[in-house]
């Protein structure tokens, strides 16, 4: 019996090379950092009454204060894996925030904070601090308090931003200046694009 011959345009002693599997590299990847938040974080794989498979939540809406003035805020937060020098040892999420005064400034914020939950973060208490990066100015800084109730992120101040505002809602910088007395502020905020929260900062759209 003759010796087999090989298919006509395969070079003798070719192998096929190696491949990453279907789903790649980057598919990989991306199955790694889901793992390490359902393990770390689970409950940041749903927030705000949606799945957030990139373990992120973003929206904005408005803050309200009992003396009149009102702050378009926009929020984008995600799962930390350890606390900062900024950061308490229990905090367990960090993002940046944009809050908009009356008076037509548009502040960057750090932010920083907890949520007390596990496998679902709906209707679990959260606390933050939002506050200006180091050497900005004026620099304010207030806590927010709250929960996600289905798609709406609800939260209070606590009274806190009386402290880097004024009753009119102009920035005064962090303990500066004389504070309003009894002032409350209270937000809803909903999932959107930060598109979205631009137009919606400047007045062009109702929320």
């Amino acid at each position: 019996m003759g010796s087999m011959a090989m298919p006509t345009g395969v070079p003798a002693g070719y192998r096929a090379s190696r491949r990453p599997g279907c789903l790649g590299y980057g598919g990989m990847l991306f199955v790694v950092i889901v793992l390490v938040g359902v393990v770390g974080h689970p409950w940041s794989l749903h927030m705000g009454g949606r799945w957030t498979p990139a373990m992120v939540w973003h929206g904005y809406g408005k803050v309200h204060s009992s003396t009149g003035a009102n702050y378009p805020l926009w929020l984008n937060i995600g799962p930390m894996a350890t606390a900062s020098r900024r950061s308490g040892k229990r905090d367990n999420f960090q993002g940046t925030a944009i809050l908009c005064t009356p008076d037509g400034q548009a502040l960057t914020l750090d932010v920083f904070g907890r949520v007390h939950a596990w496998l679902d973060a709906d209707g679990q208490p959260m606390k933050m601090v939002l506050s200006s990066p180091r050497g900005s100015k004026p620099a304010v800084s207030f806590r927010l308090e709250g929960g996600w109730f289905g798609e709406e992120l609800r939260l209070d101040d606590g009274g806190s931003m009386a402290d880097s505002f004024k009753a009119d809602g102009t920035p005064k910088g962090f303990a500066q200046g004389l504070r309003a007395p009894a002032e409350r502020a209270q937000a809803t905020l909903r999932y959107g694009k930060k598109t979205e929260f631009a137009a919606f900062c400047s007045g062009t759209s109702s929320f």
